[in-house]
């Protein structure tokens, strides 16, 4: 049976696809190929294009603040973004890259501020929509929610990691700052593994 879309969500992304078959569209392949997107079947793909909104970005627009409620994950699509907290730059995310997927799992504040660098489009999947997907019982809510909690298990042992050399001593691999500025999500800077940030 097909789900209904919720009242406002995007599903105009169907269009060029065969009898509207939304896993023949060039975002099902790119999507799918993103680590909390992976696993996903055709339909739940399918479920998941259809939630999604489209967002243009210009230099210098803030995406969100620190301390905003968490309500939506990002997808860079093209251009970049600025990781900040305090002013400080903790990174910068390029096309391809996730943000803000902590709000999909408790919706609190922003640990961050996330600023456009580079000109460019995003992918905006809300809160509101996703738990429309969970209480509705789709697979796809639960194999993002299984993927996020195997990348916070991750996270959780690096950081593990980190603070055990730190307490014994042990000096941290060495990390450029400019490397650790410029990280993308395909090579996380050592700032991007300690990613308290990313909510």
């Amino acid at each position: 049976m097909a789900l209904a879309v919720p009242n406002g969500a995007l599903d105009v992304r169907a269009r060029g696809c065969p009898n509207g078959d939304m896993s023949t569209h060039p975002l099902a392949a790119h999507f799918g190929a993103l680590p909390v997107f992976r696993g996903l079947a055709d339909e739940d793909l399918t479920d998941l294009l259809r939630a999604l909104r489209p967002q243009s970005m210009t230099p210098g627009q803030t995406i969100f603040e620190e301390g905003a409620p968490g309500d939506a994950l990002f997808v860079v699509d093209r251009g970049s973004v600025r990781i900040t907290i305090g002013g400080l730059e903790l990174a910068r995310l390029e096309k391809g890259a996730v943000f803000g997927e902590l709000a999909l799992i408790d919706g609190a504040a922003r640990s961050a501020t996330v600023v456009c660098a580079e000109h460019g489009a995003l992918y905006r999947l809300d809160k509101a929509e996703f738990d429309y997907l969970r209480r509705n019982l789709r697979p796809a809510a639960f194999k993002v929610l299984r993927n996020l909690s195997l990348t916070l298990a991750d996270r959780l042992r690096d950081t593990n990691d980190h603070i055990a050399r730190a307490l014994s001593g042990e000096p941290e691999p060495a990390v450029d700052a400019g490397a650790a500025r410029g990280a993308t999500a395909d090579e996380p800077s050592l700032w991007s593994k300690l990613a308290f940030w990313r909510r």
